[in-house]
């Protein structure tokens, strides 16, 4: 009899755990870009704000997906309508680090690399904006966004240089040597 009840109550148990784990499904991140050594780096769905998220960072989960905030209130936006505020967000497709404020990029039409400013050309493409070396690579990327997007909007981690090995940054426009 205590063989008997020993069985059931292993069997309970071993059927609590299975089904624990397949009672929370796995959540991605929806609105990370980019992780590093400062953490996980962020768009808010709602302002359009970059961010790192903190331990003190508002999110939601919606979809599968957890979406971090910049600030309260975005949240409470977002669960309104979380198909339109997904539906509008632009995270940046090609950064390959972050310094400070700047973003550092990686052209995807030539391979250089950028610190993104107010003067950085870019295309917005199926979600993600793609930032520029020169004026002169977006009408390429335009011709065939498609053998230019990146196959994943978030970059390998262990595949990105250090800051300190990164080459050095292009200026704007004259030096961009792509064929016409």
């Amino acid at each position: 009899m205590i063989k008997i009840l020993g069985n059931i109550f292993a069997a309970a148990i071993l059927t609590a755990a299975a089904v624990a784990q397949t009672a929370a499904p796995a959540i991605g991140d929806g609105n990370v870009w980019l992780e590093d050594k400062a953490g996980k780096h962020f768009t808010c769905p709602i302002t359009g704000e970059n961010s790192v998220v903190t331990e003190k960072t508002i999110y939601a989960d919606w979809n599968g997906k957890r979406y971090y905030f910049c600030c309260p209130g975005c949240d409470v936006t977002f669960k309104k309508d979380p198909a339109a505020a997904v539906a509008k967000m632009v995270l940046p497709a090609n950064v390959i680090a972050v310094s400070g404020e700047k973003l550092m990029v990686k052209c995807p039409v030539m391979g250089d690399t950028v610190a993104v400013n107010d003067k950085t050309p870019y295309r917005d493409y199926q979600g993600h904006r793609y930032y520029f070396c020169c004026n002169m690579c977006p009408p390429k990327f335009d011709k065939d966004s498609g053998k230019y997007a990146l196959p994943s909007a978030q970059p390998d981690s262990s595949k990105m240089a250090p800051m300190k090995d990164m080459a050095p940054m292009k200026g704007m426009g004259s030096e961009c040597k792509m064929p016409k």
